[in-house]
């Protein structure tokens, strides 16, 4: 079974090796099911809207900003 530091290692490579479209529908994806999940926990109203629009401006900022090629 293989450790923990290797795992995570293999998946951060993973994530850094997506294109710039991969890797904003990737954060658009996670960032709308955390807002979904968050708003089952907190009993919130239009969840499943919330969580698309939530999931559509990430997805645009990470695409047209591309923060992992900020100098820095």
């Amino acid at each position: 079974m293989p450790s923990d530091r290797s795992l995570s290692g293999r998946v951060n490579g993973w994530i850094e090796n997506r294109s710039r479209g991969g890797y904003a529908v990737l954060t658009g994806v996670l960032t709308g099911g955390g807002v979904f999940v968050a708003g089952l926990v907190i009993g919130g109203d239009r969840l499943f809207v919330d969580a698309v629009l939530m999931a559509l401006t990430m997805t645009a900022v990470y695409y047209a900003l591309d923060p992992r090629n900020w100098a820095g």
